[in-house]
This record gives C-alpha cells, sequence and structure tokens, in this order.
C-alpha cells in the first residue's frame, strides 16, 4: 500500500452562518493540522471551531468526503459549544487515491434544529499511486533524550531488509506525537505501519490512550515499546500490566527505580497480541543495527518472512529462528511480507 504522511497548517476555510452583513462569520472552522497515511486507510484531521455567537450553539460537525450514494459521512457526537475556540480531532472516511472526488472535504453544521450550514470545502489531495511508502508513529515525552530516540527509531527502518536503486520509490515517513496529542481512538492508528513508544512517551500515556494502542493491536498494528530508553522518572504499575497483557504472560517487573526489566534478564522480545506484534525493548540504549537478536525481532515487527537475494527469495537465519519461536504462537491470518534486498 502507498502511505504518505504530512502535517500542514491551512489557510482559515469558514463560511457565515447567519450572520449580520459585515459583521463576519458566526461559527467559522479551520482544518489546522491533517495526517493521511496508507490507501484506503483512515484520516486525522484536527479542526478548529470558533463561535461568536452569544449563546451556547448545539449541534454535530458533518465531513463528507465524495458525492451522492457513493459518500463516506462522518458524524460528530452532540456538541454544545460555548462563546470561543474549541479545537477537536476527528477521524475522517477513508478514501481510495484513485478517487478524485473524493479527495475534497466537505465540512457543514447540523443545528439541533435540523438546519445544515456549510462551512468549508477543503481539497486533500489523495496518497501518491506510485512508489512505497512506510509511516512510522514515534511517542516521546517532551523532555527525551533526542539522541537515544533518534537511534532506536534509526534502527527501525524497514530499509534495513530492502535495497532500492531508486531512493524516491521508497522511504519511511515519520509522524511525532506528544503523549496528549497521541490518538485515543485505536481507528486513528491503521493510518501508521508502526508506533513506536519510548520512556517518557509511554510513562505520560494516559489509560485511554494505552487501551487505545491495545486494541490496535490486537486488530494487527506493529508497536515497539522502548519503556526504559529516555526514561527520567519511575513508571507505574499501570505501565508494568500494560506491557505484560501485551506480552501474554507475566514477562516484565519493576525494579526499585522504577524502571522495567525482564524477568528472563533478555534486552529485546517479540511477542503476537491478536493478530498484531509488538517488540519490547528493555535495553536502555538502542542495539548496534544488524544484530541477530535485533533483525529475527525487527522481522516479526514488520512481518516480513522471506528476502529476495540477487536471483531467489530465501528465508534468513535469523527469520528461520524467528519462526521456529513462534511455533506455539497464534495461526497467521494474512500474507506474509515479501521484501526485496538485492538487484
Amino acid at each position: 500500500m502507498n502511505l504518505v504522511a504530512f502535517m500542514g497548517a491551512y489557510g482559515a476555510v469558514a463560511a457565515a452562518l447567519a450572520a449580520p452583513a459585515g459583521d463576519g462569520p458566526l461559527l467559522s472552522a479551520q482544518v489546522v493540522s491533517s495526517m493521511r497515511g496508507r490507501a484506503a486507510a483512515p484520516v486525522g484531521a484536527d479542526i478548529v471551531m470558533v463561535w461568536r455567537g452569544r449563546q451556547m450553539l448545539r449541534g454535530r460537525l458533518r465531513l463528507a468526503r465524495g458525492s451522492g450514494s457513493g459518500a463516506m459521512i462522518t458524524r460528530t457526537s452532540m456538541l454544545l459549544l460555548a462563546p470561543g475556540e474549541h479545537q477537536l480531532r476527528v477521524t475522517l472516511p477513508p478514501v481510495h487515491p484513485r478517487d478524485v472526488d473524493a479527495a475534497s472535504l466537505r465540512a457543514s453544521f447540523e443545528h439541533e434544529d435540523g438546519r445544515t450550514e456549510p462551512l468549508f470545502d477543503l481539497g486533500m489531495a489523495g496518497a501518491s499511486l506510485g512508489g512505497r511508502d512506510f509511516v512510522m508513529a514515534i511517542c516521546e515525552g517532551w523532555n527525551r533524550p533526542i539522541e537515544v530516540r533518534r537511534d532506536l527509531v534509526g534502527r527501525l527502518r524497514f530499509e534495513d531488509f530492502v535495497r532500492v536503486s531508486d531512493p524516491r520509490l521508497f522511504a519511511t515517513m515519520r509522524w511525532s506525537f506528544d503523549p496528549e496529542a497521541m490518538p485515543a481512538d485505536p481507528l486513528s492508528l491503521f493510518a501508521f505501519d508502526l508506533v513506536v513508544v519510548a520512556g517518557e512517551g509511554l510513562r505520560a500515556l494516559d489509560d485511554d490512550r494505552l487501551d487505545a494502542l491495545a486494541r490496535w493491536v490486537r486488530a494487527g498494528g506493529s508497536l515497539c515499546l522502548a519503556p526504559a530508553m529516555g526514561q527520567l522518572e519511575a513508571l507505574e504499575p499501570r505501565h508494568v500490566a500494560f506491557l505484560n497483557d501485551l506480552a501474554g504472560a507475566d514477562r516484565f517487573v519493576l525494579n526499585r527505580h522504577g524502571r522495567v526489566r525482564s524477568r528472563d534478564g533478555v534486552g529485546i522480545e517479540g511477542a503476537w497480541a491478536g493478530l498484531g506484534r509488538v517488540m519490547f525493548v528493555t535495553w536502555r540504549q538502542p542495539p548496534l543495527r544488524g544484530e541477530p537478536d535485533w533483525m529475527r525481532e525487527l522481522s516479526l515487527l514488520w512481518d516480513v518472512r522471506q528476502v529476495w537475494r540477487q536471483k531467489w527469495w530465501s528465508v534468513a537465519k535469523e527469520i528461520r529462528e524467528r519462526v521456529v519461536f513462534q511455533a506455539q504462537s497464534p495461526p497467521r491470518r494474512r500474507r506474509p511480507c515479501r521484501c526485496s534486498s538485492g538487484t
């Protein structure tokens, strides 16, 4: 699938709602950031609504892509807007990249009395039709050690399994979140191929966001958890419970300093969680790129089973060991990824 991620600020796009002439719109809306992932995946967006009336406004925000019987529509729950500015994080309907008509996002406000007023019509280009891109979401705390996070993310690249003659045809896109901005809706996470949560990022996630991550993984997501990398403050028992729940066993404990360690002393461990995959990294520093244990669990994370080496598909030693390791794992329900590492 084609994956493209971007964040951009759009100019204000607003329309009047029964505003007196010359006084400006009473209600306006603006898309302040947007992210689009793989083709036909849900799209996340942050929308700011400004209500300049004197009374409370009650109704729903309606977002549509496409037209006629094929339109995909999302409605928010009932909103009660006080005068002022309000920010909403919404999941937009998915759209196929070849559906040109659905590239336009139309927003309107449905009043409590049944009236519908247009807000804006915004062009949102679909994913590119050429190349192969992957989207990696990174959840990190505001005081994270940048170098540690950069080294970890660099060692998680899918490019370690492939060699591409034209770099424009392949890329791993990165999308960073502060913990409080991490999506709390599992559906929003399906825009990503891989989510990375490290150190302070894990500590700052609330229970709703941890639950969203767990539900997303069990539905087929890939998650890398590195609780010790960049950790500055002690973790809580709820964080260890989250790790053990995804691991399907009581693998992790807190030491007296509030740091996570594996009961077996293993620094890298992989596990199936439902239909998804999790890699647990309990080392405080990223492992060396190409290390066998790392490549074995990385192949699990990216769902790699075979690698193209010059003239044929082969199963690398690390992947072969990983397959044996998973002998008692749940049966596979998805086709494995075949990845080229040579020309």
